[in-house]
């Protein structure tokens, strides 16, 4: 019996968030039915499910890790998509050992945020943004706290804005992210770039002061670009072209301006 992971992409405009809930449709519970459909849990009691991120209602995914228990020798993919609704696509796969955990055991994770500017200040933003890189005490940036027995620490690699056409993409990596942490960020980041807080409240709030009320900013703009795990996935062909029409479609039906789509798909692993 070995864990096997899928690298899944999805949009969670029609879902409520990734994790399964009882009677309401969300991504992890179509993934689990689809799984389950295709054989893959066959003679296995607890496949015990894992994922590496569950991300909230609307946020949408170009590489999230979906896993397993299973005794299969090879995963059908085509049979697995075939279960799966149109905006949710399983594109690579990998067994790995048994005890892997996709959210404990991956190396880091790379979101996209997609915000429009009005007044904010670009040189500003990018100062923010460089504040924001190492490690530091993120738990004011947490929805709803911190529970004890977690810690509030993430190292924040990179925190990269780019500028164009009155768009703003802010790229975040880090190890481990907490609830809402990006969306929180983003908020906090863009009014600081119009002034309405300063670098040094920035500065307390990664100590973890709370020196001011934190918004979440829209999920709908929020993307899960990658989780880096400690090896290589096995790319499926096939289902390229569904993810990347998926992704396509999003951006032509949120009118998204050309240098958007073009930014925005290219950032995604399988373009």
């Amino acid at each position: 019996m070995r864990r096997l992971c899928l690298a899944v992409a999805y949009l969670g405009d029609q879902y409520y968030g990734y994790q399964r809930q009882p009677g309401v449709p969300t991504v992890e519970g179509l993934l689990i039915n689809a799984v389950e459909r295709a054989g893959l849990t066959e003679g296995i009691t607890a496949p015990l499910y894992a994922s590496a991120s569950r991300t909230d209602r609307g946020v949408s995914a170009a590489q999230n890790i979906f896993s397993l228990l299973t005794t299969a020798e090879t995963p059908d993919i085509d049979e697995i998509n075939a279960h799966l609704p149109q905006d949710i696509c399983v594109w690579a796969w990998r067994f790995a050992n048994k005890n892997f955990h996709p959210r404990r055991d991956a190396l880091h994770r790379t979101y996209l945020y997609v915000a429009p500017l009005h007044a904010e200040d670009p040189d500003i933003i990018r100062a923010a943004c460089r504040t924001i890189v190492g490690e530091h005490d993120f738990s004011v940036f947490a929805k709803g706290g911190v529970p004890e027995w977690r810690s509030p620490v993430c190292v924040v690699y990179r925190c990269e804005p780019i500028f164009k056409n009155g768009v703003l993409l802010l790229y975040i990596t880090a190890n481990r992210f907490l609830r809402q942490m990006v969306r929180r960020l983003v908020n906090v980041i863009l009014r600081i770039g119009r002034g309405e807080l300063r670098l040094s409240d920035l500065h307390q709030m990664l100590q973890g002061h709370r020196v001011a009320r934190i918004q979440s900013e829209l999920a709908n703009r929020l993307i899960l670009i990658e989780v880096r795990l400690p090896f290589d996935l096995i790319i499926h062909e096939p289902a390229i072209p569904r993810v990347k029409s998926m992704f396509l479609r999003k951006m032509v039906e949120s009118r998204a301006s050309y240098f958007l789509m073009r930014e925005t798909l290219f950032s995604l692993p399988f373009f």
